[in-house]
This record gives C-alpha cells, structure tokens and sequence, in this order.
C-alpha cells in the first residue's frame, strides 16, 4: 500500500478511506509552497470550477497569480480533513478568501512605500554647519517634480547624515515633532 501524507504531513490512513475517492496525491507547487489542487470533484460534489484573477504578482512570472475556484477551495478542505460536509458555502468563502488576500496585499504596498525608490536626484549637497563647536552634516537631494509641468518645480530633501546617533535622534524626533505640527 501506497504511504500518501496529508497537508500537514501527517500519514493518511488509507485503510479506512475510499481509495477510488481519496486517491489524488497533490504536486506541491514549488511558487507557494502549496500543493496543485484540482479543479474536480474528489469526493463526488461538484462546485463552480470559475478562477479570479488576483491583483497580487506572481514572483518570476509575467502574470498575476491565479485563485482557487470553489471546487479547489472544497478539495483543499477535504485534504485537510477540515470539511465539514456542506459544500453550500465554498463560494461565499471564496470570495471572503480573495477579498482578504487582495486587502494583504494592499496593506503590503503601503508598508513597502517605505522601500520605494525615486529617480536618482539630479544634484546632491552635504552641507556643514557649526552646532556648538561641533560640524554637522546635512545631505541636500535635489529631485525633478515628476508631477509637475513646470520644470522649475523641484523637490529638495533635506536632512542630517547619519554619522552619528544624535543625527539618526534627530530625525526620529523631527518626524513626530513635524506630523504632529510642533515644528513647521
């Protein structure tokens, strides 16, 4: 007798299941890390087998990934040893899945306009200035306004070097002093 592991690599006992029924053994595909599941009845009930296309890219293809259909999402389930017999609702969980998964991703891009980068500017300045005794570097990024029609619209950036942590300080409390409107 065949040894089949389940999803959670747990061996299955296939002494006590219907071996026509239950005999798909899932491909694990190698992007997610999540088995191929298929778009067919495995146990006799026959959902939609319709797939949306996700707004989320697909790492190293030229395409979208692809969600499960209802019938996928049930035999996913069944897999799992997590049906529970009512299949009634696989399209309304579908649809709640994508719905969660596409407000990830978009919470996803948010924290990565953290990351995101900017043309490179067109001219840089390190300005010294003389704190107390002390010569602290400000970086000066000068940067074309890719909004703008006016090309005399410049963005300029402007903050301390990170040479030293009272430098790296500083812009911590300039941020929160700023978007808080005690410094303008």
């Amino acid at each position: 007798m065949p040894m089949i592991y389940n999803l959670f690599n747990k061996l299955k006992d296939l002494e006590n299941e219907n071996t026509h029924e239950n005999s798909f053994c899932p491909v694990v595909n190698e992007d997610n890390n999540i088995p191929n599941l298929p778009n067919e009845p495995i146990n006799g009930i026959n959902l939609d087998t319709k797939r949306e296309k996700s707004s989320i890219p697909r790492a190293g293809h030229d395409q979208n990934w692809i969600y499960p259909s209802p019938m996928q999402f049930y035999n996913a389930l069944v897999m799992k040893n997590k049906d529970d017999g009512n299949s009634n609702y696989m399209t309304e969980a579908v649809k709640a899945h994508n719905e969660v998964n596409e407000i990830s991703w978009k919470k996803i891009l948010k924290w990565e306009k953290l990351h995101q980068k900017f043309e490179k500017p067109f001219d840089r300045h390190d300005w010294y200035i003389d704190r107390c005794g002390k010569e602290i570097r400000y970086i000066l990024d000068y940067y074309d306004d890719p909004k703008s029609q006016n090309y005399l619209q410049v963005f300029v950036d402007v903050r301390p070097a990170l040479d030293n942590f009272t430098n790296f300080f500083d812009r911590i409390k300039f941020t929160f002093l700023t978007l808080f409107k005690f410094i303008q």
